[in-house]
């Protein structure tokens, strides 16, 4: 899934996926200044923790999210859900 975040002329954007080879959840944070985020969890109560933190921290420092994600084709497990 992608999701996209504003902040005056700044944008920011999220993809979550299941990594099938090493079936691990990946976040990967594309940041306005180019630079990028990696964060690799073993679990989806992991996952699922970091989220929800990153998400406050995002709220805190006024990113705006844009409406709803955009699920892609790909990097989902039937099983990780």
């Amino acid at each position: 899934m992608l999701w996209f975040f504003d902040r005056g002329d700044e944008c920011l954007r999220v993809e979550t996926r299941h990594d099938n080879d090493t079936s691990e959840f990946v976040a990967t944070v594309d940041y306005p200044d180019g630079s990028q985020r990696v964060e690799r969890f073993g679990t989806v109560g992991d996952f699922r923790d970091w989220l929800i933190a990153f998400e406050r921290l995002l709220r805190e420092e006024r990113w705006t999210g844009r409406s709803g994600p955009i699920v892609l084709p790909y990097g989902w497990s039937s099983g990780s859900g």
